[in-house]
């Protein structure tokens, strides 16, 4: 069993990696945010994520996903010379 936790733990991480590219959200930040300021340093130094845990990490994703898909990109901002 452990294989599977260790899969899940790893495919946990890879999309919350994602997010984290695509948002330029910092890793503290998101743990920060997700309410487990030592999630991500957890994760990554092995700690097995309980169900409740990754539900509540795919939940704030999906939710800052349709919140910044409707506020639209953001200004592209102007480089002065």
């Amino acid at each position: 069993m452990q294989d599977a936790h260790m899969s899940t733990r790893t495919d946990l991480i890879k999309e919350i990696d994602a997010f984290l590219r695509e948002t330029g959200m910092t890793p503290t930040r998101f743990s920060v945010l997700v309410g487990d300021r030592t999630l991500m340093v957890s994760l990554r130094g092995g700690r097995d994520p309980k169900s409740g845990t990754i539900d509540k990490i795919r939940e704030f994703i999906a939710k800052e996903r349709a919140t910044r898909a409707k506020r639209g990109p953001p200004p592209r901002q102007s480089r002065a010379a």
